[in-house]
Formats: C-alpha cells, sequence, structure tokens
C-alpha cells in the first residue's frame, strides 16, 4: 500500500498536482491511501466542493485526522472518508510499504 500525506488544499479541493499524483499510483493497480491532516481536511470535509470526485476513484481509500477536522469546525468528514486519530494516523504510516508526503 502506497501512503500519500498531504497537509494543504485549496478551496475545499486538493491542489491539481497532488490529483495528479494520486491518479498516477493508482495506474499502478496498488491500493493507495490518501491522510488529509491540517487544511488539507478541508477538501475531505462533508459537503466539500472535491470529495465526490475523491471517494469516486477506485482503490483510493481516504482518511482524515478527526482533530483537525474539528478544528476548523467541520464536524463529520464526507461518505466514504474514515476520520482517524493521530494514533492510527501513526499506525498507517508504519504500515504503509511506500509513503508519499505532500504538503
Amino acid at each position: 500500500m502506497t501512503l500519500v500525506i498531504t497537509g494543504s488544499s485549496r478551496g475545499g479541493e486538493l491542489p491539481p498536482e497532488t490529483l495528479r499524483l494520486l491518479d498516477s499510483l493508482l495506474d499502478t493497480n496498488e491500493p493507495v491511501t490518501l491522510l488529509a491532516y491540517g487544511d488539507a481536511v478541508y477538501a475531505l470535509a462533508a459537503g466539500a466542493p472535491g470529495a465526490a470526485a475523491l471517494t469516486s476513484r477506485p482503490g483510493l481509500a481516504l482518511a482524515a485526522v478527526a482533530a483537525d477536522l474539528a478544528a476548523r469546525g467541520l464536524g463529520d468528514p464526507a461518505p466514504g472518508v474514515e476520520a482517524i486519530d493521530y494514533g492510527q494516523a501513526v499506525d498507517r504510516i508504519f504500515a504503509a510499504g511506500r509513503i508519499c508526503t505532500w504538503v
């Protein structure tokens, strides 16, 4: 599994270069997880403009740090996005075969 970690979003969407990275990784037919923290959780919040496009990508699992959602007053993540705590984020980092950090 490849883990992509990102901390930025623009207007409730991930930057185009992040989407291109995800698409190229998904082309390998290897499972990919996007872990959003910080401002990147805006893109995975319920009602975010880019959330539906992300949740519809086959082979892409989505996770957002719950404390970052709460700190920004966003409440629940979009359907299909798992809210995780910092301990779970660390567990995923150590379980990943490959990690791409993307700010």
